[in-house]
């Protein structure tokens, strides 16, 4: 019986982690995305003030990459831009 509750238990459990990685694939893409558009806006800008929020909006965007673990994002990146936009 145990047999049989195992054979039943483990492809659901695969199931759900492959679904989560791919929730996280999605989750890191989106935060690329994100961070390529706030990259393009801070090349955009024209003024002191337009780049100095467009800096904001990069570093957080790459902020929350980091934080979620993205491996597209570094600590490095973030330092990057914190120095440029300082």
């Amino acid at each position: 019986m145990k047999k049989y509750l195992i054979m039943l238990i483990l492809p659901v459990t695969l199931i759900f982690t492959i679904g989560c990685e791919d929730d996280e694939v999605d989750k890191c893409n989106d935060l690329t995305e994100t961070a390529n558009e706030a990259q393009e806006a801070w090349t955009a800008a024209t003024d002191s003030i337009a780049t100095a929020a467009a800096c904001v909006d990069v570093i957080a965007a790459f902020q929350a990459g980091l934080n979620a673990g993205c491996d597209q994002f570094s600590q490095d990146d973030v330092d990057t831009w914190e120095y440029y936009c300082n």
